[in-house]
């Protein structure tokens, strides 16, 4: 694993160019929210690089973000990760899900899972 580069770029088109140079096999990427201006940020970068994953660390969640993270994720074979910053301590448990999603494999943090859980459960009606 090696690190190839970074950047400060915020909007889609500076980000897709920063990824241009650099030509990463993975994105990890901080947020403060997974926002609908964030999913459009990701969707340029996966047009333009659809065979890399991407590691997302955020402050907060948001139930539609998470929703349309998932549409996102269910359109490619390559990983994703979805994580809370404060769930991450050490730089070990970080390249650990770093590899994992360069395997391929799926991951959402146990808090957001738990909050999507009680959100749907909170849906259900039960009719006699």
């Amino acid at each position: 694993m090696e690190v190839v580069g970074a950047s400060g770029a915020t909007d889609g088109e500076s980000l897709v160019q920063a990824a241009r140079a650099l030509q990463p096999d993975m994105v990890l990427m901080g947020i403060k929210i997974l926002q609908p201006a964030v999913m459009e940020r990701l969707e340029a970068l996966r047009q333009e690089f659809p065979h890399a994953a991407f590691v997302l660390l955020s402050a907060s969640y948001d139930v539609k973000g998470i929703k349309a993270l998932r549409e996102f994720s269910r359109r490619t074979t390559v990983g994703c990760a979805y994580l809370l910053k404060h769930t991450i301590d050490t730089v070990d448990q970080l390249t650990q899900v770093v590899q994992a999603v360069a395997e391929g494999r799926i991951i959402l943090d146990p808090a957001v899972m738990e909050g999507l859980i009680s959100t749907a459960e909170s849906k259900f009606t039960f009719i006699k």
